[in-house]
C-alpha cells in the first residue's frame, strides 16, 4: 500500500495561464516534478481518493489508475471537487459492468453540497446512473476498507475537514486544506507518523523578500499562513511533515522549495510534489 500526491497546487495551478513568474517559466520549460497540478491524493491498494479537482483526468492517466473505489471530499471548494464527473467515466454502465465508486461526504459537506456548485444535485445524478453510491459521514465516523480506515474529523473552519488514516503500519494525519486556526487538542492526534498539511501562504517571497500578495490580505481572509503552518507542524510532531496545497502566486521554484526543506531539515519537514509517493 502507497499514497501518491496527485496534485500539490491549489486554486492556482503551476504553470498559470497568462503567468510570467519564475515558477511557471521554470514549469513550462522543464515540465515533471516542476509543475503543480490540482489538489490529490491516492491510496493505492484499497484505491481510495481525496477529492477531486479539474485535473483528475490528467492525473489518474498521468499515475496508471483504473480504479477508484471510494472518494471523500474534504470540503465543497470548486479546485476540490470540479473534477467529480470522473466517476462518470470510470462507471457508466457500457463501460464497467456495474461497477461503481463509493462518494464519501462528511456532514457538513454534505450540507453545503446542497447549496454550492450544483454539487449534491450533480452526485445524485450519476448515484441515479449508478456511477457511484453516495454516503453522508457523520463527524469523526469512521470507514474501513482493505487494510486501511478513514476518520473524518471537522477542522476550525467546520466546512472543512481532516482525516486520520490508519494502515497496518502508519497513522497518518491528511488535511488537504483550510487549516487556519485549528490545533490539535485531543490523542487522535498524538503519535502521528506521517502528516500531510496545507503549505499556507507567505506574504513575502521566501528567498527574495518581495511582496506575494497585498500587506495584511492573509490574515484578513482568515488564511492561514505558511509560519501558522510550520506552528501547526512543530505541535503534531509527526515523524516526517509534508506540505502540499502550494498556490502560483507563491512563485516558489523546485529550488526554492529544497532550500526551504534544507532550512527545516532537522525537523524532517518535506515539501511534496506531483507524482510523490510514499510507502505506508
Amino acid at each position: 500500500m502507497y499514497m501518491e500526491f496527485l496534485g500539490t497546487a491549489g486554486a492556482f495551478r503551476t504553470p498559470r495561464p497568462g503567468s510570467n513568474s519564475k515558477a511557471s517559466l521554470e514549469a513550462r520549460m522543464k515540465k515533471g516534478p516542476f509543475m503543480r497540478t490540482g489538489p490529490g491524493i491516492f491510496i493505492h491498494g484499497p484505491n481510495v481518493l481525496f477529492d477531486t479537482s479539474e485535473d483528475i483526468f490528467y492525473q489518474l492517466n498521468r499515475a496508471s489508475i483504473s480504479c477508484v473505489n471510494a472518494c471523500f471530499y474534504s470540503h465543497w471548494h470548486p479546485d476540490h471537487t470540479m473534477g467529480r464527473r470522473i466517476f462518470e467515466v470510470f462507471n457508466s454502465e457500457f463501460l464497467s459492468d456495474g461497477k461503481n465508486t463509493r462518494v464519501i461526504l462528511p456532514e457538513n459537506v454534505a450540507s453545503d453540497a446542497k447549496m454550492r456548485l450544483g454539487f449534491w444535485d450533480h452526485l445524485n445524478h450519476m448515484q441515479e446512473k449508478g456511477d457511484i453510491s453516495l454516503e453522508v459521514l457523520s463527524n469523526n465516523e469512521s470507514v474501513k476498507f482493505d487494510g486501511c480506515e478513514v476518520t473524518a474529523f471537522p477542522l476550525s473552519n467546520d466546512f472543512a475537514y481532516g482525516f486520520i488514516l490508519r494502515t497496518n503500519k502508519n497513522k497518518i494525519l491528511i488535511i488537504p486544506d483550510e487549516s487556519f486556526g485549528w490545533w490539535p487538542s485531543s490523542t487522535n492526534f498524538k503519535d502521528i507518523d506521517i502528516a500531510i498539511l496545507p503549505f499556507g501562504h507567505t506574504e513575502r517571497h521566501f528567498t527574495t523578500g518581495e511582496l506575494n500578495y497585498p500587506e495584511g490580505l492573509i490574515f484578513e481572509r482568515n488564511e492561514a499562513s505558511f509560519e501558522d503552518s510550520i506552528e501547526l507542524a512543530n505541535q503534531i510532531n509527526a515523524n516526517v511533515t509534508y506540505f502540499t496545497h502550494i498556490e502560483e502566486f507563491e512563485n516558489l521554484s523546485f529550488e526554492d522549495c529544497k532550500k526551504i526543506e534544507n532550512e527545516f531539515s532537522g525537523q524532517n519537514y518535506k515539501i511534496a510534489f506531483d507524482t510523490f509517493t510514499i510507502d505506508i
